[in-house]
């Protein structure tokens, strides 16, 4: 075996913040004639970064060749040390080495069969790149050009083909392409990772992306799959998904994915959240949304809701009995106090005994002293009125990994009136020896139930292009429009407090002037608290939670916030609106 020695004699390295490339100019010393069926081509490869001067650290190298032939390549060794064993076609594919400790110098060996005619043994390049995604050797991009000479922008063999053309029952490569994006990603998936190269027309309903698998537009099955600019496909999303309309979901994406040059339309939602994309539970920037335009519909309304219930009225209390009976305070909420007992009047007369208190602090009435009546019983007080509900800010908040405006806060509910005191018994007294009871006092009326507080508002649904919650990715040269959020729901007023129930009356005495005191009125529940009005739906081109994503060079033409929904006590606030949301 005899080898060909190449030494790179001029370097261009340009950019490193995505990427390091070298151009590699070959000046050949003189080779003999090969005499073994094995060739070696030797590359001192020397790297200098703007940066610093080290190679950045898992940095792969890239190797392109333009043969006539296909040449077998056996093996590579990098430093030295044999760096991957190949099976894969040179010609068509190139080779990667993916250096995990990088160092300044590189020596690289390819070691190929030369049963394979050779064009041109010096027309071969190596990249050194830093982008994290290695299988990508022709990735489609915006300058839209063919660099593996397969006949398209990207990597035939790597796709899965998509067409208005198509069927989901054929297998997907370009000239067999599949009718739906969902069944070309789920053949993707299947087939090992490939990608899917979508051509122009649109697509009818969601798509949700998967792990490892990147969705390129711009193509056009008419023109041979030729790809630029003009040409997006349409991925159209009316139908309402738990009140929500999706035009992509993209979650649980932990290796490199792509979304690039398509159009996402959503529709207006009914009364939720019309979002573009959908993106969480993703690792750090490996989801690139490049090149898309997206139209989002309108938010949904926010449901207007129901007023409070009504208290109940509390119990009347009874009257007094006969002599020297007392009577019983209303019991149904908070209880009046029990009339107090007639005084006795047996050889010697005794005054009547005092009402007991209502629940709630009303006093019972003094009990009449000798042949006098007895006295009332205080009203019970009256309940306070709950409070009136709280509402949120115009950002709203993530609940299960999507976004939702604030909901008005519901009312307070009232307290319950307090019960009214018992009357007094009268007092007892002896005529002519003949001994006269007083008579007893009447009950407290209970108290009166509160009522319900109003129940809050709906917050209306959001239009938003890009949703990111708890991921951090990349976000470029997207044109982004949002339609308004919706109008947040009014709320419901407070429910009335029942009134109290009215006191007994105190019995009779046994001479007439000697009678129980009555009892005293129940207090009126408390009224409940108004709900809040819900916040207006927001409208943002891009909104993040908790994320440090990288957004650059997007356009946006964004809606108005909605209204906040309307209350007898705190309205609504107006949903918040802007290009980007962090």
């Amino acid at each position: 075996m005899r080898s060909k020695k190449y030494i790179i004699s001029s370097i261009i390295v340009a950019g490193l913040v995505t990427g390091i490339i070298v151009f590699v100019v070959f000046y050949p010393f003189q080779p003999q004639p090969p005499q073994e069926p094995e060739e070696v081509f030797n590359f001192e490869l020397s790297i200098t970064s703007h940066e610093n001067d080290s190679l950045v650290q898992s940095t792969a190298i890239v190797l392109r060749g333009n043969t006539s032939g296909s040449p077998d390549i056996n093996e590579i060794v990098v430093n030295g040390k044999n760096a991957i064993s190949l099976e894969s076609n040179f010609k068509k594919w190139g080779v990667i080495l993916n250096l995990i400790n990088g160092s300044n110098q590189i020596l690289i060996d390819i070691i190929y069969n030369i049963t394979y005619e050779i064009k041109n043994a010096l027309d071969f390049w190596i990249i050194a790149d830093t982008n994290p995604f290695p299988k990508d050797l022709d990735r489609p991009d915006s300058s839209y050009q063919d660099m593996n000479n397969d006949g398209i922008d990207g990597m035939c063999d790597n796709a899965i083909f998509v067409s208005k053309g198509g069927s989901d029952l054929n297998s997907g490569d370009i000239t067999h392409p599949m009718l739906t994006i969902i069944a070309g990603v789920a053949k993707a998936n299947e087939s090992g990772e490939k990608d899917v190269y979508i051509s122009e027309g649109t697509y009818n309903g969601s798509v949700a992306m998967v792990d490892g698998i990147s969705i390129y537009g711009g193509y056009s099955e008419s023109d041979l799959w030729s790809r630029d600019v003009s040409t997006y496909p349409i991925i159209n999303s009316t139908k309402e998904v738990d009140n929500h309309i999706i035009g992509v979901k993209a979650h649980n994406i932990h290796s490199p994915t792509y979304l690039d040059t398509m159009e996402i339309i959503t529709g207006n939602s009914t009364s939720g959240t019309s979002c573009g994309i959908w993106c969480y539970n993703i690792s750090d920037f490996m989801l690139s949304i490049n090149n898309c335009i997206i139209y989002t519909g309108n938010g949904g309304d926010g449901m207007n809701e129901a007023n409070g219930m009504n208290g109940l009225s509390g119990d009347p209390g009874d009257s007094g009995g006969v002599p020297p009976a007392p009577g019983l305070g209303g019991s149904f909420y908070w209880a009046g106090g029990n009339g107090g007992a007639g005084g006795p009047a047996i050889v010697v007369p005794l005054p009547g005994l005092p009402g007991s208190p209502g629940v709630g602090g009303a006093s019972g009435g003094a009990g009449g002293i000798i042949g006098l009546p007895g006295l009332p019983g205080a009203n019970g007080a009256s309940g306070v009125n709950g409070i009136n509900g709280a509402v949120g800010d115009g950002y709203g908040t993530t609940v299960n990994n999507f976004w939702y405006g604030f909901n008005g806060d519901n009312g307070g509910n009232g307290a319950y009136g307090g019960g009214g005191g018992g009357g007094g018994g009268g007092g007892g007294v002896v005529i002519a020896l003949i001994p006269f009871f007083g008579g007893g006092g009447g009950g407290g009326g209970g108290g009166g139930s509160p009522g319900y507080g109003g129940h809050g508002g709906i917050a209306g649904g959001g239009s938003i292009g890009i949703l990111v919650i708890e991921a951090n990715i990349t976000i470029t040269h997207n044109i982004i429009f949002t339609g308004d959020g919706g109008n947040g729901g009014n709320s419901g007023n407070g429910g009335n407090g029942g009134v109290g129930g009215n006191g007994g009356a105190g019995g009779p005495g046994g001479i007439g002037a000697n009678f129980g005191g009555n009892g005293g009125h129940g207090g009126k529940g408390g009224a409940g608290g108004a709900g809040a009005g819900g916040a207006g739906g927001i409208s943002f081109g891009i909104y993040c939670y908790n994320s440090i994503s990288s957004i650059s060079d997007n356009l946006y033409t964004i809606g108005t916030g909605g209204s906040g929904g309307l209350s007898s006590g705190n309205n609504g606030v107006q949903g918040e609106s802007g290009d980007v949301y962090i």
